[in-house]
């Protein structure tokens, strides 16, 4: 929850305790407020109830958190023709419009988390309604401050009102959503939120009172969405194009509309997903409109042929099937791990504490800000960390006083005795499972390691070996934010969005190292690699960058490489290109974070080495392709250059020869749209801008054990 929406509720909650109340009104409006509701008469005054523990913390939080209760009363009175309706306190008082921005924002919050099991709050239908119609008669100044608040809160007001049964209301409330992050987009694109308006207008695409025409409209505007943001969904892409075909094969347009089914056929071969069976229906009712048996027959046999042939397809239903395999062999653990608040004794001691993300490099590092959390709040406490075999030298600087295990799940056998000896290990207080996808190799630790308190996400292979499970957002977000949620059954009160970013432990000692590794001179890095092939942008380019660095700034390149072998074939490309300036390094994972930090500037692909080089406040320059740009935004001193089409944020299956579209290697549009010349720029300015970074400071207790290996 926004940091600020929290304080004003502590403030409330603080007032309403000491005796002094919360009033909250609108001060005046300029036109009087009409009934949303077709004419239906509202009780002058009504009283909203709201639970801090659903405001904070979702639906989940099982006695977590404190669950305190603000009962608010408001009145609607018109004083006079001039003065117009306006809300205020039993005591007649009025508060500004801020105050009634908060308290809308804090009652939709409340409705569209509140437990299935429990009825919305009767008093959020009469305030939702009188609400949307101040947002109609006011200026605009209430709707800004609803929406800086809760980016979202149209969306999710609209799906309450939808699901009570006020379909009119919630569209309006989607329009507002729809309009409101388009107009924040054009004064200020990081308050914006694309994902909401693209799901408004698509949930307005589906009212029965609009036309074709409305509908085609509704799908131009949301794509508009996609192509000014950098904005990409798979899912929702493929819905839009199937409501435009949808529009346009009922308007007459017979031929566009085909071609827009072409493409989603090509796009579902790219991406099975768990919508897959429904859209492939939506697909298949579309083509029997729009070109009888003929083009059904075509979409079907190309649909369900490149399911078979496509190697992304097989590597997603082979993930599907492994996925399904462990989730018969899923435990039954109980569930009675949850503190009474009440407890005059308080909570359980916690002196060993797990946790597991078996993952690459970049991912790791963005764990930082989660472990230092975790171990702040059990400063005293045994912390183990589980992690790939070889990366005990990145998961040591996450945190002071961390006891690395390396997993090696990448050979089976040895997984497999790895697994034996851990099945004696002593119980931990709290295991907390960092990763959200279902994974087997996830699945077996869990069950081997032993716990009283499990956390993780409320996944269908292992949601029944939690004690707290965490619902999964249902919006795209950064993958920092997604993690953070998992730490609020431990009392903490994260808010759904953050600002925290990976900052590692690093001694002075380890860049003084790395200088004296590369030598004198301002030395600017390359590191040509990625985890997947359609990661990395082209060498040429790199090189015709690195040029245009050596001559502007006189600087040296050191082009690094890891152990693939196609990374080294690609630094060593870059390397004659460039010419004597360019020295290919290829350090192990000991050194590469004391020469990252050495660097005045990294040029790097979406990659592991990126965010660790940003970890250590190294500016960087990333040349960002076909990846996750939502999910996987670097933090810290970076600028991104980005050309994404609509195909990107496809799966990333690292065997497969073409990209998730068919695209080749050297054809992708991802990497052919961003421009050496882009690059080049963005360069300079970081260099211009930052000078070299002084020695970073060490953490008092940054020294954590050797890193043991079971």
């Amino acid at each position: 929850m926004n940091d600020a929406l929290e304080r004003t509720f502590d403030a409330w909650w603080a007032r309403q305790a000491s005796g002094d109340g919360l009033r909250v009104s609108l001060p005046r409006w300029s036109t009087p407020v009409a009934d949303p509701t077709g004419g239906q008469t509202e009780p002058s005054t009504l009283s909203l109830s709201l639970r801090k523990v659903w405001v904070y913390a979702d639906r989940y939080t099982n006695g977590a958190l404190d669950e305190r209760r603000l009962t608010v009363s408001v009145r609607l009175r018109e004083d006079d023709a001039s003065s117009g309706p306006r809300w205020q306190g039993d005591d007649g008082a009025a508060v500004s419009t801020d105050e009634l921005a908060s308290l809308t924002a804090l009652a939709i919050r409340q409705a569209y988390f509140a437990p299935a099991r429990l009825a919305v709050d009767p008093g959020f239908y009469a305030f939702g309604r009188w609400a949307l119609a101040a947002l109609d008669a006011d200026d605009g100044g209430l709707a800004d401050r609803l929406f800086a608040l809760e980016p979202r809160a149209g969306w999710w007001w609209g799906r309450v009102l939808d699901r009570a049964g006020h379909a009119a209301a919630a569209e309006r409330a989607w329009v507002w959503q729809a309009r409101c992050a388009g107009e924040a987009h054009d004064a200020d694109p990081a308050v914006a939120d694309p994902e909401a308006a693209v799901r408004c207008l698509l949930a307005l695409t589906q009212s029965k009172r609009s036309t074709p025409a409305d509908r085609l409209g509704l799908c131009g505007r949301a794509q508009r969405v996609f192509d000014r943001t950098d904005f990409r969904h798979f899912d929702l892409q493929t819905r839009v194009d199937l409501a435009r075909a949808a529009a346009l094969i009922e308007m007459g347009y017979r031929v566009a509309g085909r071609e827009v089914l072409v493409g989603v056929a090509q796009r579902l071969v790219a991406n099975p997903s768990a919508g897959l069976v429904g859209q492939a229906l939506w697909l298949a009712a579309l083509a029997w409109r729009g070109g009888g048996s003929v083009m059904l027959l075509r979409l079907s046999t190309a649909v369900a042929g490149g399911l078979v042939t496509s190697a992304t397809a097989r590597y997603k239903l082979n993930q599907a099937r492994r996925r399904w395999r462990w989730r018969s062999r899923r435990p039954r653990l109980p569930r009675a791990f949850v503190h009474d608040p009440a407890d005059p004794a308080g909570p359980p001691a916690v002196r060993r504490v797990a946790l597991v993300r078996l993952d690459r490099i970049g991912d790791l590092v963005c764990m930082e800000p989660i472990v230092r959390r975790v171990r702040d709040r059990y400063p005293d406490a045994d912390l183990d960390l589980y992690v790939t075999a070889g990366l005990a030298p990145i998961a040591a600087r996450l945190a002071p006083a961390v006891r690395v295990v390396e997993i090696d799940w990448k050979h089976p056998k040895r997984f497999a005795g790895q697994l034996r000896g851990l099945a004696d290990t002593p119980a931990y207080d709290v295991l907390i499972d960092l990763l959200e996808p279902d994974v087997p190799r996830h699945a077996r630790l869990d069950r081997t390691l032993r716990a009283d308190a499990r956390v993780g996400f409320d996944s269908p292979a292992r949601k029944d070996g939690f004690t707290h499970r965490i619902p999964r957002p249902e919006f795209s977000t950064h993958l920092i934010d997604r993690t953070a949620r998992l730490l609020r059954p431990l009392g903490l009160a994260v808010p759904d969005t953050t600002d925290w970013r990976p900052r590692l432990c690093h001694e002075p000692a380890d860049r003084a190292a790395g200088r004296a590794a590369l030598g004198d001179g301002p030395w600017v890095g390359l590191h040509v690699g990625a985890g997947w092939r359609f990661k990395r942008w082209y060498p040429d380019r790199w090189a015709e960058v690195a040029r245009g660095l050596i001559a502007s700034h006189g600087v040296r390149l050191a082009v690094f490489a890891g152990p693939h072998p196609a990374e080294g074939e690609m630094a060593e490309q870059v390397a004659r290109r460039v010419g004597d300036a360019a020295t290919v390094l290829r350090p192990t994972l000991d050194a590469l974070p004391g020469q990252l930090s050495a660097l005045d500037l990294l040029l790097a692909n979406d990659s592991g080495p990126m965010h660790l080089a940003l970890a250590l406040d190294t500016p960087t320059v990333v040349a960002w392709g076909p990846g996750d740009l939502t999910l996987f935004r670097p933090r810290g001193p970076v600028a991104v250059v980005a050309r994404q089409s609509r195909d990107a944020n496809g799966p990333q299956d690292v065997d497969a020869d073409r990209s998730p579209m068919g695209h080749a290697y050297e054809d992708v549009p991802c990497l052919v749209n961003v421009t050496a010349d882009a690059v080049l720029d963005a360069a300079r300015r970081m260099l211009d801008t930052h000078r070299p970074p002084p020695p970073p400071l060490s953490r008092p207790d940054a020294a954590a054990p050797a890193a043991a290996s079971s």
